[in-house]
């Protein structure tokens, strides 16, 4: 998301498996391309790895 609100894409969609997500607790973005979900829901924590559409 942009800072005046523009969508720039999605991630996941609800579910348990590999990039899906139950109830997310929080996350932790420590470079521009690692993301960490955690999920209280499906009780783990999910590594992504993020890469530019260019």
């Amino acid at each position: 998301m942009t800072l005046d609100g523009q969508v720039l894409g999605t991630l996941g969609r609800s579910g348990k498996q590999l990039k899906q997500f139950g109830w997310i607790h929080g996350m932790a973005r420590p470079n521009e391309h690692t993301l960490y979900v955690g999920e209280l829901m499906n009780w783990h924590v999910q590594k992504l790895v993020l890469h530019d559409k260019h």
